[in-house]
């Protein structure tokens, strides 16, 4: 399918406007009588959506979106919103070339849009009223169509009811998997019921057949002719890809009921929903269903709701044939009670997994993602053979759920690093992961306040879902072998406005999503951005009360509290974290003696500050010193504690009926000596670390500490952030040394319970653990959010303000490697950035420094 790709940018330029120049083409030829702009309604509901991001190509992005309602003339029954233009614009206009036959009545106008994908950028859609035929939107304009689908009794289908696209795969080439109903159409998994494989392909057509050469041999102008009046095309070919008929020459499903292997257990279970969802994983070269069904009354009888489905194509006497086999997503001696997420054993119960995603994390592993009708989001491994010598078509292993204890197999190619993977399938109960255990569970529990998920997308190492409260995330935490050993709780993120679904472009660090009054009213394509005091109202006047005053140097977060604080020179400020409009500002005698405050944190609901001179509390609308400390860096409060750290002294401070001060570490001990500082610490029960200049320190005890190996660390410890689930946890360390321009950000697995700290197997060289992700240069500030490494050098005041977005990160990265982006935060004058915070109220990302504060929402 390579001519698709070379001729991507015409069909682009015609039809979307990606870049500047075709956007400029777009506007030009699109009609000006009606636009739609993003966070403005539409005349009509939209529902279906697709997402266009491609990691090899990451300038590229855009949201589709598709109508659900009928609506006489409308050109945007099919539009998108794309990366740097707030219009949205239609695909195709009212009149088009249909089946490659110009001027025609484009079909897809004013239609309801039941099903939309894409392949590539091009996208793939089901309407209202054709339910059973495929429309694909091709190179350079225009639309295909496919036949009507037949089902798997070889008769016209009634209904598709779930697609998923191919994008040129190797196996495949582009193609387009869809589920039909039967000719009846009854209940998807009645008899009939099954999957149509559509594939994409080249075909060469005569333009003018009226004319003819002079047929001589070696005639130059006949060759010449017959070169200009040749043209390849792309056409849709639907394949029989039934296993068992050898009779049907195309377009016949192959049969999917309750009956097949893949789905019962002993005895025939039911198929009990129209209701499913289908998901190709390119990497792994599967597609995978989900469903809901119900085992069979027989006491012994079981099933499964995961179908893990692989396509054999042959070529035979220049015949091309494709076949659709349906594997166990586990064998049957795995599946043992109801309890294992995917299955059952036991008689006439249901299993329901309503979506189904893949994640392929940065440890190099595989694991599938599903959502069950309990709000419930699982992660199961996968095995992976892909670097086996094996027929990955032929093996019916690849692909399927994995033991998940198992030690992963490390492949090096002259004992250079190149993947991971699990190879041994799950075999008996105790391989398969259940419900309760912290390694499946997504977000350490239930999507939060128990909303519908309304959506869900894996991106890297994060797993997202949408609800009518906000979107949410949640990260795997990985052990020292590169497992998911837990997850974080879910994380409210980007916004806490209806959405009902959404994409998160990490190259911009704009979340964009579908919001409206509600579910049967969707009609608003909306995204974040980097907001300017000149739109933000909130941001300006915060913003106000700093900029003159050297900005906003500390910026702090307190859920308990439902507070943030802002800290500056000789000023403090109380904002309201859900909606912050009501903001405090203090200023006082002993907040100007403190100078620069750069900390804060709530003891007892008391508020402490610190900064260049010294700490205070606050009491009664008035601050109070603490102590006689001087260039305090970070304060933090735990229990009864309150946890000082300054350049050369680690104290824990009890806020009692007096004051009861305890060293922890200083320079006082024998590991140190007077040229070392003190950078960070972080503090979880009894669990203390301390970063130094040094290396990094465990604290057993009043100067008792004992070093941490960081593999491939550079120059002193700067940030240490620490991500707990329970009993473990996961450190990012970062380290760096502004006079070398280098730093380098290390992974650790915590085990509270067993009080360990081990590197996890991050390697580029066999044997010899190293650092996750060596940047470019200098870094002092990092925040890990869902699917990328937000990275900021405070010290570089000649690149002005930058915020960069590292994402795509896998073990051992390099900048040579993996590219950082560039937020464009719009944004002047600006010199330094302090901090960046994601508020978890409203799941805005927020920037601090000498111009204040810039919001992402």
């Amino acid at each position: 399918m390579k001519h698709r790709i070379t001729k991507l940018f015409i069909f682009i330029s015609l039809t979307t406007g990606l870049f500047a120049t075709e956007v400029k083409q777009v506007k030009t030829c699109a009609k000006e009588a009606k636009n739609f702009k993003l966070g403005e309604p539409f005349d009509f509901t939209v529902g279906p959506h697709a997402i266009y991001f491609d990691k090899k190509k990451p300038q590229l992005f855009a949201f589709f979106i598709g109508a659900s309602e009928a609506k006489k003339g409308n050109e945007f029954s099919i539009a998108a919103g794309y990366r740097n233009d707030d219009k949205i614009l239609l695909t195709e206009p009212a009149k088009i070339n249909l089946n490659f036959k110009a001027n025609q009545v484009n079909p897809l106008t004013g239609a309801k849009i039941e099903l939309l994908s894409l392949i590539s950028i091009f996208p793939v859609a089901v309407k209202s009223g054709e339910n059973n035929v495929i429309y694909i939107h091709n190179e350079g304009g225009g639309l295909l169509s496919t036949p009507k689908l037949n089902d798997a009794n070889d008769q016209t289908s009634s209904k598709i009811i779930q697609i998923a696209t191919v994008d040129n795969n190797a196996l495949t080439g582009s193609a387009i998997f869809a589920a039909v109903k039967n000719n009846k159409n009854q209940l998807f998994g009645a008899d009939g019921s099954g999957i149509v494989f559509v594939a994409l392909e080249n075909k060469t057509i005569i333009k003018d057949k009226t004319k003819v050469t002079c047929k001589k041999p070696n005639c130059e102008k006949c060759q010449a002719f017959k070169k200009e009046n040749e043209q390849t095309v792309l056409t849709t070919n639907v394949y029989n890809v039934d296993p068992e008929d050898k009779k049907a020459k195309e377009n016949k499903a192959a049969p999917f009921t309750g009956s097949i292997n893949a789905i019962k257990i002993n005895n025939p279970a039911n198929i009990i929903s129209d209701v499913i969802d289908m998901y190709w994983d390119a990497t792994l070269a599967r597609l995978y269903i989900a469903l809901q069904v119900r085992s069979n009354s027989k006491s012994d009888s079981g099933a499964r709701a995961i179908v893990s489905c692989r396509i054999v194509g042959q070529v035979k006497e220049k015949i091309k044939t494709y076949k659709l086999y349906f594997d166990p997503i586990v064998t049957n001696l795995a599946i043992s009670g109801n309890n294992q997420i995917i299955g059952t054993l036991q008689a006439n119960t249901d299993v329901s997994i309503l979506k189904v995603r893949t994640m392929h994390t940065s440890t190099f592993l595989s694991y599938l993602i599903v959502l069950d009708k309990n709000n419930q989001l699982y992660a199961l491994p996968l095995v992976d053979k892909t670097r086996e010598k094996v027929n990955l078509a032929f093996d019916k292993i690849h692909g399927t759920l994995a033991k998940f204890d198992q030690d992963p197999i490390t492949y090096f190619t002259n004992d250079f690093f190149i993947a991971r993977a699990f190879t041994n399938p799950a075999m008996n109960p105790n391989d398969l992961l259940t419900v309760n255990q912290a390694a499946a569970k997504i977000g350490n529990g239930p999507v939060p306040l128990d909303k519908k998920v309304n959506d869900m997308f894996v991106l890297d190492d994060a797993v997202y879902v949408t609800t009518q409260e906000g979107a949410y995330y949640s990260q795997p935490i990985f052990d020292n072998l590169g497992r998911i050993s837990a997850w974080t709780n879910w994380q409210l993120f980007a916004t806490d406005k209806k959405v009902f679904a959404g994409a998160f472009d990490v190259i911009t660090g704009q979340f964009w999503y579908l919001t409206g009054e509600n579910s049967k009213k969707i009609n608003t394509l909306n995204r974040t951005d980097w907001q300017t005091n000149d739109k933000n109202e909130i941001q300006k006047n915060i913003n106000a009360l700093f900029i003159e005053n050297g900005g906003i140097q500390g910026l702090f977060e307190f859920p308990k509290n439902k507070l943030m604080v802002a800290t500056g020179n000789s000023q403090v400020a109380l904002i309201n974290s859900k909606n912050m409009h009501n903001v405090k500002i203090f200023k006082d005698i002993v907040l100007q003696e403190i100078g620069n405050i750069v900390t804060a944190a709530f003891v007892n609901n008391l508020l402490v500050v610190g900064g260049t001179n010294g700490l205070a509390i606050k009491h009664d609308n008035r601050f109070k010193k603490i102590g006689d400390y001087k260039l305090v860096k970070k304060i933090y409060s735990e229990d009864k504690y309150l946890y000082v750290l300054t350049d050369k002294t680690f104290d824990r401070v009890e806020l009692d009926n007096q004051l009861n001060i305890v060293t922890l570490a200083s320079l006082e001990n024998i590991i140190f000596n007077p040229q070392v500082t003190f950078s960070d610490f972080i503090v979880s029960g009894k669990f203390i670390l301390l970063g130094t200049s040094i290396g990094l320190f465990k604290l057993d005890g009043i100067q008792k500490l004992t070093e941490i190996n960081i593999p491939g660390s550079v120059g002193p410890i700067l940030k240490i952030i620490f991500n707990r689930s329970n009993n473990i946890g996961q450190l990012y360390v970062l380290s760096g040394y502004i006079g070398f321009y280098q730093s380098k950000i290390n992974r650790l697995f915590v085990d509270l319970l067993n009080n360990t700290i081990e590197p996890i197997n991050d390697m580029f060289i066999k044997n010899e653990l190293t650092s996750f992700y060596d940047f470019e240069s200098f870094r002092d500030i990092i925040l890990p959010v869902g699917s990328t490494l937000l990275n900021i050098n405070s010290k570089d005041l000649d690149e002005g303000l930058a915020l960069r977005s590292t994402p795509f990160l896998q073990t051992a990265s390099r900048a040579l490697t993996i590219d950082s982006f560039k937020y464009n935060l719009d944004a002047n004058k600006l010199n330094q950035i302090y901090g960046i915070l994601q508020n978890s109220a409203t799941g805005s990302l927020i920037l601090n420094g000498d111009f204040g504060l810039i919001i992402n929402q």
